[in-house]
């Protein structure tokens, strides 16, 4: 009669399986840092992106003629959410590659900075409006 042990121990499948899951959790731990990086400095780029489109949203609600050309900054309350932030608005007259045709019209340029890391970032949202409003 065949008599079978009661072996203890691991074998090497198991050895090899322990490895792997240990080796898997290393690296998503190793990347986890950056992972959340790159997720802050996404949500301070849509961030910025909405606080450009929102001012744009007041400069088109002004008569054209109150736009006069030049540089302007602004404030925005959700602007402090970004570190060391700053935001402008440029007003100047339509490019001629624009309005060949002789059309009266404003360019307004917005741009949010901010920094990340040391290395400054910036968003710019253009628009053009004319002189008889938006879409005229």
């Amino acid at each position: 009669m065949l008599k079978i042990k009661n072996q203890r121990g691991i074998s090497l499948i198991e050895l090899i399986l322990v490895v792997v899951a240990v080796g898997v959790l290393a690296v998503l731990i190793a990347s986890l840092p950056a992972s959340i990086q790159s997720i802050r400095n996404s949500g301070n780029t849509s961030l910025a992106k909405e606080i450009a489109n929102k001012e744009i949203d007041l400069l088109r609600k002004q008569p054209y003629s109150g736009l006069s050309n030049g540089m302007n900054t602004f404030t925005d309350a959700s602007l402090f959410k970004l570190p060391s932030p700053a935001a402008q608005y440029e007003v100047s007259d339509c490019p001629i590659e624009v309005c060949a045709s002789g059309e009266v019209a404003k360019k307004i340029k917005v741009t949010v900075f901010w920094q990340e890391a040391g290395v400054v970032k910036k968003v710019e949202l253009s628009t053009l409006m004319t002189e008889r409003g938006l879409g005229q």
